[in-house]
């Protein structure tokens, strides 16, 4: 959050962290920081707590919901990160990435194996979701703490 707050990000109000804290029950003692510009408004969320897919798997997260975006670039942005082909199933409106690193390189999950849940609590497992909603583009990024 220093590297947010050191170029203009500013502490969110505590009645939105509050509503934050209600709204998701996933993260947990969410940090919470706001940035606006001529361009729109930017929230960025870290925390702690339950995979948005498995709630059993805990680690580390992150969300970031831009109003408006440039939806098609952040997607090939997103895409380019993710380094992996994106679940099937994702649709127009998002898309759903889950890696691990082996050697340096992102390597995916099959969608389909038998023990995907074994493999996605494995400790540094990335889970990058991107969706869009409205005007706004959330992006959710969460590493499993292997447990």
């Amino acid at each position: 959050m220093a590297a947010a707050e050191s170029v203009g990000w500013k502490p969110a109000p505590q009645a939105l962290i509050d509503s934050i804290k209600q709204s998701s029950g996933e993260v947990q003692d969410p940090q919470v920081r706001v940035f606006k510009d001529a361009q729109g408004v930017r929230l960025l969320i870290a925390g702690h707590g339950a995979s948005p897919r498995h709630p059993q798997i805990i680690g580390r997260s992150c969300l970031l919901v831009v109003t408006p975006a440039n939806w098609s670039d952040f997607a090939q942005k997103i895409s380019q990160i993710a380094d992996v082909p994106a679940e099937p199933g994702s649709g127009n409106n998002g898309a759903i990435y889950v890696w691990h690193e082996q050697n340096g390189i992102h390597v995916a999950f099959p969608a389909n194996h038998p023990d995907i849940l074994t493999l996605e609590k494995s400790a540094g497992t990335v889970l990058l979701g991107l969706a869009q909603k409205d005007k706004s583009t959330l992006m959710a990024f969460f590493i499993s703490d292997g447990k």
